[in-house]
């Protein structure tokens, strides 16, 4: 099976220093490219625990260097737009995609509730620098969210989006 960057976007949302090892893989996306995140979670049990000063939810510091070595960053394939809701059928943990801009993070402040009512993990695919990152990372952790800096690009492929901000959920069937 041939996997690309759209394929693996599975994986990457999963690969944190807030996860909690030894779990069993979670599944975000059921579909013709899925990836387990088995092994991923594997390679993780055997890297050394977050030290006890680290906050949940805080990169360990070379990931910090790595990230703001990116920055900024910014897609090729998503522009911004109003918020917006998608419906996809086989999703199986609800995404939330956005930006380091005002509008995004006030739609995050206005809906942070909702996205942890829905178990939803957040992308950011737009960031400008690392204090930014942080002012996002903290709103996001007052809610209890997880949130991942991620290749807007394989985003937009992924789930054939075309902006952000979007709430991306599970289709819901009428009873």
């Amino acid at each position: 099976m041939k996997h690309n960057a759209a394929s693996c976007v599975v994986v990457l949302l999963l690969c944190n220093g807030s996860t909690v090892y030894g779990e069993p893989g979670e599944v975000i996306y059921q579909g013709q490219n899925t990836v387990s995140t088995q092994r991923y979670y594997s390679a993780l049990k055997q890297k050394k625990k977050l030290s006890k000063r680290q906050g949940a939810g805080q990169l360990p510091t070379g990931q910090l260097s790595m990230l703001e070595g990116r920055l900024p960053i910014e897609p090729t394939r998503l522009t911004r737009a109003e918020p917006s809701v998608m419906e996809v059928e086989q999703l199986m943990t609800p995404v939330f995609v956005m930006g380091s801009d005002a509008q995004s993070i006030d739609w995050l402040q206005t809906n942070g509730e909702t996205f942890r009512a829905l178990g939803a993990v957040g992308i950011v695919v737009e960031l400008r620098d690392m204090a930014t990152w942080r002012a996002i990372q903290s709103l996001g952790q007052q809610y209890g969210l997880r949130l991942h800096v991620l290749n807007g690009d394989a985003i937009a492929e992924a789930f054939n989006i075309d902006h952000y901000p979007v709430l991306i959920q599970r289709a819901q069937h009428g009873s």
